[in-house]
């Protein structure tokens, strides 16, 4: 409503509200006249039948069982926490479908049959390590595996250890590393500077504070409330986000956080 792109980034997840800006300029400029929200449930919707797809095809060829990967499709598709998210105006089922393009990505780029060269490839992973984390802030942790990925299989060595060829990949991981770094910085550094919920705060608590319920836009239960009580209530979630327990229909309820 501003017309400032600041006033959309939050640093949890920076792209979901660009994106959701450009979708919503996109139609206007066609002429589609419809509330943004309604656009953004549109737009979540068809994200959540692509990453249906995208996952049944990684079940299949991580499997090569059409049964277990049809089971498993289903399991997810039958769950209340993936629709309850796949028709609000949330960053969930498009982060869901980023990764599950990082691991798409790893697991053609690391096979025998991929001609890229290893740099473009590490190059490669090191975006989707950054687009996963700029998606939400806990994509990051999809580096792990791209990176472990890129030490075993990105570059084959020569080198022997007691006779058997080893391959080392240290360098594909120093520059999957520098690359997800050198976008990271500059994504966040103007993020950072540009979002007005950042002015007279540092780095760090601009990007951790959100998790607080102090802050505007934290949550009503701190993320830092380490306890067997939160332990409980994780459990409880995972439930609800499965079996739609009672509880977890009424947006009201403490559950929802």
């Amino acid at each position: 409503h501003t017309g400032k792109l600041g006033s959309l980034l939050h640093p949890h997840h920076l792209l979901y509200g660009p994106m959701s800006y450009i979708v919503a300029r996109f139609f206007a400029g066609v002429g589609i006249q419809l509330p943004n929200i309604v656009l953004l449930q549109l737009l979540n919707t068809l994200f959540a039948f692509i990453t249906l797809a995208l996952f049944h095809i990684l079940c299949f060829r991580f499997t090569r069982d059409r049964t277990v990967a049809a089971l498993t499709t289903a399991l997810l598709a039958s769950s209340f926490g993936f629709w309850l998210f796949s028709v609000e105006p949330e960053v969930y089922v498009p982060h869901a479908f980023i990764l599950l393009m990082g691991f798409a990505v790893l697991w053609t780029w690391t096979g025998p049959k991929s001609r890229v060269p290893w740099p473009g490839r590490a190059v490669g992973l090191g975006f989707m390590g950054a687009l996963a984390t700029a998606s939400h802030i806990m994509g990051g942790l999809l580096l792990i595996p791209l990176a472990w990925g890129a030490l075993w299989y990105l570059r084959p060595s020569e080198a022997k250890s007691r006779g058997v060829r080893v391959r080392t990949g240290f360098l594909p991981v120093l520059l999957l590393g520098g690359t997800a770094g050198l976008i990271l910085a500059v994504v966040y550094g103007l993020s950072f500077s540009a979002g007005p919920n950042s002015q007279g705060r540092g780095f760090i608590q601009w990007v951790l504070d959100l998790a607080n319920p102090e802050t505007g836009l934290g949550y009503r239960v701190s993320y830092w409330n380490l306890n067997a009580g939160a332990l409980k209530e994780w459990t409880t979630g995972w439930g609800g986000a499965l079996f739609a327990a009672p509880k977890y229909r009424d947006v009201d309820s403490p559950a929802f956080g």
